[in-house]
């Protein structure tokens, strides 16, 4: 389908496509690729830190902090 990253418009575009299996995306056309959370960052054009915190907001789940000593 068409690619959220760099905001094809063509809905009969196939250049965006997801491996469900793994989790990945890859855009034939602009080469981004990554998995899910690499997504969210490129498409809110956030960091990967960013967009963890940006993520548990909208799913309305608590940001998993983990303790370091």
């Amino acid at each position: 389908g068409p690619c959220p990253v760099h905001d094809s418009k063509s809905p009969g575009s196939r250049t965006f496509s997801v491996n469900l299996d793994d989790g990945r995306y890859y855009c034939h056309k602009c080469r981004s690729r990554g998995n899910q959370l690499e997504l969210w960052a490129a498409i809110s054009k956030l960091s990967l830190y960013e967009a963890a915190l940006d993520l548990c907001r909208v799913l309305g789940r608590e940001v998993p902090w983990i303790e370091r000593w």
